[in-house]
């Protein structure tokens, strides 16, 4: 995937023209400086949630595609997710690192996303959440294989190698989060609330 840029240009745009009584109210922040505007989004949320909802829609962005706004790059500030299957905004998750990363919404390793996907999109780290097929296929090899710290598994067709301790993952792999280098792929440690209360899958 590719990240979005939205620029402040195309921001004004869509808050000029759209008919959503949500930005409509905030239509008189044409008339504010860049900062204003800046500051003024930031302290009202829905607005540029309902922006970046237009502009999603209109560009018929992918699920899981990452949308960044007004060019500001400290950490993932300005950074969202577009969860086209529920057609809505997603934010970082910042539970795991508190730059924010990949939400555990989108997991990997069930048909759909490549752990690769947010790669050089997500800044600071490339954390993301495998789905439960993927667990139990990475369970499993390591159950057999009680030894072992390396495995090779392959997601939409293309082979990854994956990297666990295997003093602690036998009673971890459930909540495990997966750290992403290209084709390498690090376990490690999560919590099984980051699943029940945010990931609907299989």
């Amino acid at each position: 995937m590719a990240r979005e840029e939205l620029s402040e240009e195309q921001i004004r745009q869509i808050i000029k023209t759209s008919k959503n009584p949500i930005i409509v109210a905030f239509r008189t922040i044409l008339k504010t400086s860049t900062e204003s505007l800046r500051n003024l989004l930031f302290h009202n949320q829905e607005v540029i949630e309902a922006v970046v909802t237009i502009y999603a829609k209109k560009n018929k962005l992918c699920n899981g595609a990452t949308i960044h706004y007004l060019n500001d790059d400290y950490r993932n500030n300005n950074l969202l997710f577009w969860d086209a299957q529920n057609q809505k905004i997603v934010y970082p998750f910042y539970e795991v690192d508190d730059y924010g990363s990949v939400p555990p919404i989108f997991v990997v390793g069930d048909g759909y996303f490549n752990p690769t996907d947010w790669l050089n999109e997500v800044v600071h780290n490339s954390y993301v959440f495998p789905s439960n097929t993927l667990i139990n296929e990475m369970k499993e090899f390591a159950a057999k294989n009680p030894a072992a710290n390396k495995m090779t598994v392959k997601i939409n067709s293309e082979e990854y190698i994956v990297d666990y301790d295997n003093t602690f993952m036998p009673k971890d792999w459930d909540s495990c989060i997966i750290q992403t280098d290209r084709n390498y792929l690090f376990v490690s440690k999560g919590l099984l609330i980051w699943r029940e209360d945010i990931v609907v899958e299989d």
